[in-house]
Formats: C-alpha cells, structure tokens, sequence
C-alpha cells in the first residue's frame, strides 16, 4: 500500500511538473505574440504587383506588413 502511495505522489509530481512548464512556455510565447509590431496579413497574387502576366490566381503571396502602418 505503501508503494502505491509512493508511485501515486511521484505521478503527481511529474504531472505538475509538466503543467508548470506548458503554463510558463505559454504565457512566454503570449508575451512574445504581444511584442510583435504589426500584425501580418496575406496577400494575394490578384492583388500583388505583377511580375508577368503568367501567375496563377489565388496563389497565395509571402506575409507582407500592413500597407496602412
């Protein structure tokens, strides 16, 4: 009985453990969200300057910055 009281603490003390360090990993990467300067958006090929006139539509272009910043 002893032993199952024994195993059951040390479960207890892992399982803490990792619910410690997702919390602290969350609210770090909340943090790091919140320091980023301007949000990103898509933009799409229809709407991106043209190089040639070949592109493919809907074709999704790299994350820009805001143009209204």
């Amino acid at each position: 009985m002893a032993k199952f009281a024994y195993s059951f603490r040390n479960l207890a003390k892992i399982v803490l453990l990792w619910t410690t360090l997702i919390a602290i990993s969350a609210s770090l990467y909340g943090a790091l969200l919140a320091g980023q300067s301007a949000p990103r958006s898509l933009q799409f090929a229809e709407d991106a300057p043209q190089a040639h006139s070949d592109s493919v539509d809907m074709v999704a272009v790299a994350a820009r910055p805001d143009p209204s910043d």
